[in-house]
């Protein structure tokens, strides 16, 4: 057996080089790829506990001890006690790997040393023992160390070589399931998140284990499922407070709440998110900066209000308003093209949204201007009805206010004139119209703040 071994230090010294016996980890993942099979598989085998589990090449190399003899009787006893190997093969194994660094074996006292496989003894001599075999526990013990170092595929192998020798070896199933999960230890299955009860491996091991280690693999299961318990009641809970904050908020619909510096009147609730729009008219400005067609995609009113508007509000307020897809339909009485769609936290209502939340009359889906009668009131270019008052806001005295939606062309942008009505056919885009901001308030998670918002809603219709 020795010039097996003296043998396999060669071959692994050949492949990659000596620099990978100081480093365990690298010679442990190289050894899988030589020495694949009989005779040399128990060579390979010594080779992987002795250099690639404890260490002996580096630690013989920078020992301090001044005696090469006494290290490997050392290392010697501690393989047999880590590894169970016996105390033969451990030290034919340590006086090899010596050997790379120039020890000269002790001349036995009887036996003859020239014969191929001869064994030396520290204690006394004889050459009638056997030599020995992995056993369960040092192959279960091989394959704990690939787990701390995460090497699941040789962990694998070291536990179904012990399942060879005693199928029915519980702990064994738990270290491939161990594997199986990329965990380092036994006790972090209980950090996983689905039961265990679901994996074979686990499944083998309870029915194979002893009353005492089946309470262990019990208790991680118990622990995993409790959890997923407590997550699923908690997700529950949640779930169950935002659809009550949800109803809560669109019993207020029609109210006023404070946001930021300003009042803001909830128009509409839902998804998790509330409409609100400025109760007020905050800013007389232009549509767009130039007298030029444009849609709300490129006017300088939308830059204004996503950018120097917006960061007026705090961070944290500035996190609750939701990012948005805006669609721009065109001008409905004048066919005329409402651009792009855009995904703003800040906007202004349009024609369709102005005439939903002011009554929900439809008047403007429902009549094309050709029909739209307005009697006295109409020439056919505004649409007026008996929420006209709802709409009027005001900038110091009552002023008109901006849509986002094209007016009869691309140089204008529809309004809300001075008495409420909507002026379908626009105003020119570079006139100084008012600006009622609107934004998509999230509703997830807001807490005590939320609750305190409620509180402080004035109830008021719209």
């Amino acid at each position: 057996m020795r010039n097996e071994i003296r043998q396999a230090l060669r071959d692994c010294r050949n492949l990659f080089g000596e620099e990978a016996f100081t480093n365990p980890v690298k010679f442990r993942a190289k050894l899988l790829d030589v020495l694949p099979g009989a005779p040399n598989e128990l060579a390979r085998n010594l080779l992987h506990n002795a250099i690639g589990g404890m260490n002996v090449y580096t630690r013989l190399k920078t020992s301090s001890s001044g005696n090469m003899g006494t290290d490997v009787y050392n290392l010697t006893r501690e393989m047999n006690r880590k590894h169970g190997t016996s105390e033969d093969m451990a030290q034919v194994t340590i006086e090899c790997i010596a050997e790379l660094l120039g020890y000269v074996p002790p001349t036995l006292t009887s036996g003859n040393t020239s014969q191929p496989g001869a064994v030396l003894h520290i204690a006394a001599p004889t050459d009638s023992q056997p030599i020995s075999v992995p056993t369960v526990a040092s192959l279960f013990d091989s394959g704990q160390i690939n787990l701390e170092f995460s090497e699941w595929g040789e962990a694998v192998k070291h536990f179904n070589d012990a399942l060879k020798i005693n199928p029915r070896y519980a702990p064994a199933y738990i270290g491939k399931l161990c594997a199986e999960l990329k965990t380092q230890k036994a006790d972090l299955l209980t950090q996983h998140s689905k039961p265990l009860t679901k994996y074979i491996n686990y499944k083998k091991a309870v029915s194979f284990a002893d009353p005492a280690y089946r309470q262990v693999l019990d208790k991680y299961n118990q622990t995993i499922v409790d959890r997923i318990s407590e997550e699923n009641r908690l997700a529950q809970s949640r779930k169950h407070q935002e659809q009550e904050r949800g109803e809560e908020l669109k019993r207020k619909v029609g109210s006023v709440m404070k946001f930021g510096d300003h009042d803001w009147r909830i128009l509409d609730v839902k998804q998790g998110k509330a409409l609100l729009l400025s109760c007020d008219i905050l800013k007389q400005m232009p549509y767009h900066a130039s007298s030029v067609g444009i849609s709300w995609e490129k006017c300088t009113l939308r830059q204004y209000l996503n950018s120097e508007f917006l960061n007026k509000f705090n961070q944290a307020d500035k996190t609750r308003i939701a990012r948005t897809r805006i669609n721009n339909p065109n001008n409905l009485w004048y066919g005329v093209n409402g651009g792009n769609d855009t995904t703003d936290k800040v906007f202004i209502l349009s024609i369709e949204e102005v005439d939903r939340y002011f009554g929900n009359s439809g008047d403007y889906l429902n009549k094309r201007r050709k029909d739209y009668d307005g009697s006295a009131k109409s020439s056919g270019w505004f649409l007026s009805n008996g929420y006209d008052k709802d709409r009027i806001a005001k900038y110091n005295d009552m002023a008109w206010w901006w849509l986002r939606s094209p007016g009869d062309n691309s140089y204008s942008a529809a309004g809300v004139g001075r008495l409420g009505y909507v002026v379908v056919y626009g105003n020119i885009v570079s006139a100084s119209g008012g600006v009622r901001p609107a934004l998509w308030l999230n509703m997830q998670s807001w807490g005590t703040w939320f609750k305190q918002k409620l509180y402080d809603l004035q109830i008021g219709g719209v």
